[in-house]
């Protein structure tokens, strides 16, 4: 049973994996995963844009001093970009604009995906001491994948890694990830498909032109799946619920007054401003 990693550790990555310790309150194996400990941040807002100005909030003012996480998921129905996605080669810009799909341009890079109710994210911060010992962009990406590889072997779904961002089931897309990386630290953000969203995907994604070795030009229902498809059928607040369990260390913390502040205003100036959204 279980997540199949897609590669073994040998004692450099073990010790690598180890040095983590310095910087979260505990990284222990079990179950042949390795599950990361880290402070859980209340906050979930209702939209897309308010989410990623958070993250980007807590990434730029003072407030990440130890490793922390939060789950969010919003009901909107909204496209997002990443930070060099080129609008008209990405999104069915028609289709979202008669559905009332708003874009919004994220700070991280990798493409466009769609968020929803179907979509349960999850977003980590690391200050600079603990992510500097990840090495390289392409080592913390798959490090941090291996943390939610290990919540999803907790769930009895077999998956594995697929460079530079992905996590399949089946050979199918189940959890999409991307990177920012900053002088304060890295913010690894997960998207995690709870249910089926193919038609979704289907009507406001075009065929991406970049595209995962394992992609293999597949169209979008040939290539994405969802944990209800790999045998889990949990609502979105039972697996954010989950996630907290498997990735917090019990502690619980809210924001402070400067992150809301900053929070409120780039959601407004930057995420909530088609100049920035529709940029390229």
């Amino acid at each position: 049973m279980g997540g199949n990693v897609s590669r073994g550790m040998d004692e450099e990555e073990m010790t690598t994996k180890q040095l983590l310790v310095a910087g979260c309150s505990s990284l222990v194996k079990r179950q042949d995963t390795w599950k990361h400990r880290c402070v859980d941040i209340a906050y979930c807002a209702d939209s897309l844009a308010a989410n990623l100005a958070f993250d980007e909030a807590v990434m730029t003012v003072g407030f990440l001093r130890r490793p922390m996480f939060r789950t969010w998921r919003v009901e909107e129905r909204a496209i997002a970009l990443g930070f060099a996605g080129r609008v008209r080669e990405e999104v069915v810009t028609g289709a979202c604009e008669a559905d009332g799909v708003r874009l919004v341009r994220r700070r991280s890079g990798g493409g466009s995906v769609v968020q929803g109710p179907e979509v349960q994210n999850v977003s980590f911060y690391l200050p600079a001491d603990a992510a500097d010992k990840l090495g390289g962009m392409r080592r913390a990406q798959e490090y941090m994948a291996q943390l939610v590889l290990g919540l999803l072997e907790s769930l009895a779904v077999a998956a594995s890694f697929h460079a530079p961002a992905d996590i399949a089931c089946g050979g199918r897309k189940l959890v999409g990830s991307a990177i920012w990386r900053v002088s304060a630290g890295l913010l690894y953000q997960a998207s995690l498909i709870i249910e089926p969203l193919v038609s979704m995907a289907e009507r406001y994604l075009a065929q991406p032109k970049r595209q995962p070795d394992y992609r293999r030009d597949r169209q979008h229902a040939d290539f994405m799946t969802s944990l209800e498809e790999c045998g889990v059928k949990l609502t979105g607040t039972e697996l954010a619920a989950r996630a907290r369990r498997w990735f917090g260390n019990g502690e619980n913390i809210e924001p402070t007054r400067e992150v809301l502040q900053r929070t409120d205003e780039l959601a407004r100036e930057r995420y909530g401003n088609d100049e920035w959204n529709h940029r390229r």
